[in-house]
């Protein structure tokens, strides 16, 4: 079977996916929308630049602590985003 894929493509293929369980991940429970979108685009675009892999596999790992930590920030406070900040 010949190989109709190069690397370039399947990496890109690779860290899509990723980008795409990730947003899923940091947003899991997370009942105010302002909060979510801040962190789907601020935070999950934070993360995947300062991943230093180059098919950033790390960035998975990164969005389940902060969506650990925001959970636990929005149960414990019933505050605005300014707490969020």
């Amino acid at each position: 079977m010949r190989n109709f894929f190069n690397k370039r493509y399947i990496l890109s293929l690779l860290l899509e996916g990723r980008k795409e369980n990730a947003q899923a991940m940091i947003v899991k429970k997370i009942e105010a929308p302002e909060l979510r979108e801040y962190l789907v685009d601020t935070i999950l675009n934070n993360i995947i630049v300062a991943d230093p892999t180059p098919n950033k596999k790390y960035i998975e790992w990164a969005a389940r602590r902060i969506a650990d930590t925001a959970r636990r920030q929005e149960i414990n406070d019933d505050a605005g985003m300014d707490e969020y900040l």
